[in-house]
């Protein structure tokens, strides 16, 4: 249960200076299969460069591109 009254104007008092992509992330971290997904992902014996774009892809991220993952 979360330790605030959703109903409550008060409760979304810090959310109205966000921008869209701060706003985006406040409910992004805050969803169950996100957390497992970033569970999966940190979690893993070896890093799958493919699993980790293909969760990335699913939640609309943008993954900075390292040198080493596109041959240059």
């Amino acid at each position: 249960m979360l330790p605030i009254d959703w109903r409550s104007p008060a409760a979304y008092e810090t959310l109205q200076n966000l921008d869209p992509v701060d706003f985006a992330w406040e409910f992004l971290r805050r969803n169950p299969d996100y957390h497992r997904d970033h569970h999966e992902i940190t979690h893993a014996s070896t890093m799958d460069i493919e699993i980790v774009e293909g969760r990335a892809q699913r939640w609309g991220l943008c993954l900075p591109c390292r040198s080493y993952d596109r041959g240059t």
